[in-house]
């Protein structure tokens, strides 16, 4: 049993309210990712093999890279919050937190958070940038091959003009 003075009834109030709702965040981001492991697994695919259909599914990969680089940020942010308790508070109330923490495994859920989301980004990244490179080099190999077909159309052409000069 802990017993608090009314001034420090208020800082307990704060700290786990505040506690509850960065918990409720991280949650959040684990629930999201959980959903999302087999959406991953399915598009692992443009990290290798891409082809012309695959280009039309460009803006649904930067979208997926969007909500990844969105969980990212969220979590990047409300980290600092929850490893660390203002100096400010009463010794009881960071005993508090810190049992909180404990029991939730905020360190450990945190840090496979983490790890999740980087393969997450990881895999987008690679997958954004084979389709880009596919794109790039689609539209490339289509100018060459207007080009071959101009050239060989004016060597027709010069062709077609010598002989016609020779018999002229």
């Amino acid at each position: 049993m802990l017993l608090l003075s009314p001034e420090h009834g208020r800082e307990l109030l704060q700290m786990t309210a505040a506690f509850a709702f960065y918990e409720g965040q991280l949650r959040s981001i684990e629930h999201e990712i959980k959903r999302s492991w087999t959406l991953l697994q399915s598009d692992v695919h443009f990290t290798h093999k891409v082809g012309k259909s695959d280009v039309k599914r460009w803006g649904y990969i930067g979208d997926r890279t969007e909500w990844i680089a969105g969980l990212r940020i969220k979590l990047t942010r409300m980290t600092p919050k929850m490893e660390s308790f203002p100096d400010d508070q009463s010794s009881a109330t960071r005993k508090i937190a810190a049992e909180l923490c404990k029991r939730a495994k905020l360190e450990d859920r945190l840090e496979n958070v983490d790890d999740q989301i980087e393969v997450f980004e990881d895999t987008y990244e690679l997958a954004n940038d084979r389709i880009s490179e596919f794109s790039f080099f689609r539209r490339e190999w289509e100018l060459e091959m207007w080009i071959i077909f101009l050239l060989i159309l004016e060597v027709v052409y010069m062709a077609a003009d010598i002989i016609i000069q020779m018999r002229g």
